[in-house]
């Protein structure tokens, strides 16, 4: 009996294992092309844009619970205006730490620290009973919330490819912009509410409730960003380029669905 040779198809061929092709002394901008675009990078974008949200309310904060700080601590206008102040001084003083900092300990622990001390920070200045208690808080966390709004851009930006960057942060600008119409949105809300919970000279109310509030997306962002790899960047310039070729493919896994060994770089 004559048999027929099986036909090598499509199908067949398909099922053929491709052995992959591997690169070697890569340099960084080609390996993170290498790890594709995909949901590793929408998803950083929104938790980084998410960030940058929680930075735009708190550099805005002030504006909704001055008038009502007025009247509660019966502060006067020029010290109305020193509460407003003391807020960009401390982002002032700081200003020339941050990159220093990020350099030596890396972006994402500076933001994850930063986010979670400045949630925890406003959480705390919302139990403020008088007006120089307040004064020191608002004065702490514009020192602290300059850090990561300065670092959300370095960070997210080193998971992209040159070609992609500035658009990507243009896109996150925008979450900035969003915080501006979710403040005076909530505050309209809150502000407003006559209730107030009073014991034994301790008193909170709605503007202590907006600041309460509203330390919570710092403190989410910061609990979310824990999760998230050190930017391979850093990572390679301090001399780790095993851990760096280790965030590379896992990167490269989350957009491709492939495992983290079919990654094609295999050093830099």
């Amino acid at each position: 009996v004559y048999r027929v040779p099986a036909m090598d198809t499509h199908a067949s061929r398909e099922k053929k294992s491709v052995k992959p092709i591997y690169e070697e002394n890569v340099d960084f901008a080609r390996a993170i092309d290498l790890t594709g675009i995909g949901i590793f990078h929408v998803s950083i974008a929104l938790v980084c844009g998410f960030s940058f949200l929680a930075s735009g309310l708190q550099n805005s904060l002030n504006a909704y619970i001055l008038p009502s700080v007025h009247c509660d601590l019966d502060i006067s206008s020029s010290e109305m205006g020193l509460l407003n102040a003391v807020f960009l001084a401390g982002g002032i003083s700081s200003g020339f730490l941050w990159g220093v900092i990020a350099d030596m300990f890396g972006r994402r622990k500076v933001m994850v620290y930063g986010m979670l001390m400045d949630g925890i920070l406003t959480l705390i200045s919302s139990f403020s009973q008088s007006y120089k208690v307040l004064l020191v808080f608002r004065y702490l966390n514009g020192f602290i919330i300059g850090g990561p709004s300065s670092l959300v851009f370095a960070y997210m930006s080193e998971f992209f490819p040159e070609r992609l960057r500035a658009k990507v942060i243009c896109y996150v600008g925008v979450f900035w912009t969003t915080s501006w119409i979710i403040l005076p949105a909530v505050a309209w809300v809150v502000i407003p509410i006559k209730w107030a919970f009073v014991s034994n000279g301790f008193v909170f109310n709605s503007w202590r409730m907006l600041m309460l509030i509203f330390s919570f997306p710092s403190m989410l962002s910061a609990l979310i960003l824990y999760f998230y790899p050190e930017s391979p960047r850093f990572t390679l310039a301090k001399g780790r380029e095993e851990k760096a070729l280790k965030v590379l493919a896992s990167v490269y896994s989350w957009n491709s669905k492939m495992p983290q060994d079919t990654y094609p770089v295999k050093s830099l």
